[in-house]
């Protein structure tokens, strides 16, 4: 136990086991409504028995920023109601996306309460940023488990809810694809990409300085990277684009550094060369991870198969009444997918209720990072800065994949209220 503070610090591992519930929800089998339901009961009793500290710490957050926030939210709700009716199309299925929003958000403010109390109110942006890196280091190490125990999974495929099993059973290179919440994809590899974004950051925040305190950032950083190569390819694309940051402040700071990146490179390469000889199940996976850079080195261009669906099925210009107004179907009329057979996230609600409202819905994201931005700017705090600027980056590349705003929204606006404590928090001091 010694051994383990010395390496991580002191952890609190009752807000930590939290954290990760909340961030990677499982439900039992056959009572998964009833868990769900359990979970924000929880959540809403105890932000109702503490409401006076949840009042102080929400009180004083960008009034024009929050009003907007809000405003935006609620214009796209009633949109995803009104629209279907307008179309007699009946399909109200989109609510359910933009209702995730709250439902995240509630699970997320349960998180800052439990911290404030916990730490005495000594919350701030990097340490909440650190123990969401080290949930997803848990669900990592999850992974890991579940690779090396391969009848594990079946075990636990008989506890969780998890639709999704027979589609990670029928391909192969899905292998990697399963941790504690069942079959993990497009959403876990989004919560890796923010992952990568935020350990970058504690990185930056440390001036890219290894000391024995903070080596524990440096491994989570590897694992992280690791993670997105196993999850989904667009979190490992949207990790490297955003890891370039760390490569400029790296040659800026402590080009000692670089030497700790190139050989997290050459084991990475190690460790794929020996997956790709050991059998055919894990020499799928390579493949199937490594794509781009396989058809970078053989073709110059990075291309994989999915990413030419996308590109040349999924991304259309749709007719101009579609455009500016939608259709009022968001999944398709027959139970096939989504409507018009397009994942991609941008032109989902696009072609739902028009290109405006779908502007207006990512206003619900951008906003209260402008707001942020703005905080870090007056602090000139350019860490903070780049931050949000990484999170932008990876809204962008994953939009191109999959629809993911409102999973990211939430995230945002707890940044905006931990701004907020502390600015309170230096407003005392200075008092």
């Amino acid at each position: 136990m010694n051994k383990i503070k010395k390496l991580f610090g002191k952890v609190d591992w009752l807000v930590l086991l939290v954290f990760f519930y909340f961030n990677f929800t499982f439900t039992i089998k056959n009572i998964s409504t009833i868990n769900n339901l359990l979970i924000y009961a929880i959540c809403i009793i105890y932000l109702c028995i503490n409401y006076k500290l949840l009042w102080k710490i929400v009180k004083n957050i960008p009034k024009t920023a929050f009003f907007l926030t809000i405003i935006s939210f609620i214009i796209c709700a009633l949109a995803a109601v009104i629209i279907p009716i307008i179309y007699k199309t009946n399909d109200f299925s989109y609510t359910d996306t933009l209702l995730s929003i709250p439902r995240t958000g509630i699970k997320l403010l349960f998180i800052v309460v439990l911290m404030y109390k916990r730490f005495d109110g000594k919350i701030d942006t990097e340490k909440f940023s650190k123990y969401y890196v080290a949930t997803c280091v848990l669900y990592f190490i999850s992974t890991l488990i579940f690779i090396c125990i391969p009848s594990l999974k079946y075990f636990w495929n008989d506890i969780i809810n998890d639709s999704s099993f027979a589609k990670y059973e029928k391909e192969s290179y899905y292998i990697t694809r399963y941790g504690l919440m069942g079959f993990s994809g497009f959403q876990v590899a989004f919560k890796f990409a923010i992952a990568c974004c935020l350990s970058v950051y504690l990185i930056m925040t440390e001036q890219c300085k290894i000391k024995k305190q903070n080596i524990w950032i440096y491994i989570s950083y590897v694992a992280l990277i690791a993670g997105t190569f196993m999850y989904g390819r667009i979190g490992m694309v949207a990790s490297l684009i955003n890891s370039i940051f760390l490569v400029i402040a790296v040659f800026r700071q402590n080009k000692k550094l670089l030497l700790f990146l190139l050989l997290t490179i050459i084991i990475f390469s190690l460790v794929a060369a020996a997956l790709y000889n050991m059998n055919k199940t894990t020499q799928k996976w390579v493949k199937w991870a490594f794509a781009p850079f396989i058809s970078l080195f053989e073709t110059g261009k990075i291309y994989t198969g999915s990413s030419d669906i996308v590109f040349n099925r999924m991304i259309f210009m749709p007719e101009t009444k579609t455009l500016f107004l939608g259709d009022g179907l968001y999944k398709d009329p027959n139970g096939k997918g989504y409507y018009k057979h397009t994942d991609v996230g941008f032109m989902r609600p696009t072609l739902f209720y028009g290109c405006i409202l779908t502007a207006i819905g990512y206003m619900i994201a951008i906003i209260p990072m402008i707001s942020v931005i703005k905080s870090g700017k007056k602090e000139k705090n350019s860490n903070l800065v780049l931050l949000m600027l990484m999170l932008f980056n990876t809204l962008i590349v994953f939009e191109i994949k999959g629809e993911i705003f409102y999973r990211l929204a939430p995230l945002i606006i707890t940044y905006l209220i931990i701004k907020n404590i502390e600015g309170e928090k230096k407003e005392i001091e200075r008092n």
